[in-house]
């Protein structure tokens, strides 16, 4: 009877026991923070908010205006070319001035050309950076908002290849594999940003970076 006892004692304390160590165990757990996560679809940000959309509708303004103006100074040098070869009369006077004049309007024509496209590309490149900086600021923002410890960019990429060398790098640079929906913060990354820069219209400002000229 005494050893029914005993064991029956030495039983609930080993039980007691265990369940004290569950519960420091769990009170332990919860001193961690929990591992919250969030994705965005960083190309669609990028491609879809309003900034983005006026800036490529300025763009391709001024690539027609470019496109009419080096237009225009090719159609002159040609004409200039067709007096040259089939009416004005080699080394006179009238001819040395068309002459030269050719030479200025082809160096106009590339100058141009090469100015265009070495300006676009700085002023695109400066504005990105921005653009992505402001992006990440607002991902920031949320993710503290939200509690977010984590936020990861979901790739669109449609797994379509070339060649099997590309689709493995396809597979490997994919990140995210799957997500439910309440996680996805693009949405509200958009709206935030387009939420901003609607402000810096309103205030006569688009940003610190060059405009396009």
């Amino acid at each position: 009877m005494k050893k029914t006892t005993l064991l029956i004692v030495g039983t609930a304390v080993l039980m007691v026991a265990a369940w004290g160590l569950r519960g420091i165990e769990a009170k332990q757990g919860t001193d961690e923070p929990a591992l919250r996560v969030g994705v965005v679809k960083v190309t669609r940000v990028l491609t879809e908010c309003q900034e983005y959309l006026d800036r490529d509708k300025k763009m391709k303004q001024k690539e027609q205006e470019i496109r009419t103006e080096l237009s225009r100074l090719r159609e002159e040098s040609e004409t200039i070319r067709q007096e040259l070869e089939n009416v004005l009369t080699p080394a006179s006077d009238e001819y040395m001035a068309r002459l030269k004049e050719w030479f200025d309007k082809k160096y106009d024509f590339e100058s141009l050309k090469e100015y265009q496209k070495e300006s676009l590309t700085t002023a695109t490149q400066a504005w990105t950076e921005s653009l992505y900086g402001r992006f990440l600021s607002e991902v920031a923002s949320i993710a503290r908002q939200k509690d977010l410890t984590l936020v990861l960019n979901k790739d669109e990429t449609e797994m379509k290849s070339r060649n099997v060398a590309e689709l493995s790098a396809m597979i490997m640079n994919r990140k995210v594999l799957y997500n439910s929906a309440n996680l996805d913060i693009t949405a509200l990354v958009i709206e935030r940003m387009d939420m901003a820069y609607d402000k810096e219209k309103a205030a006569g400002s688009t940003g610190t970076t060059p405009e396009i000229k």
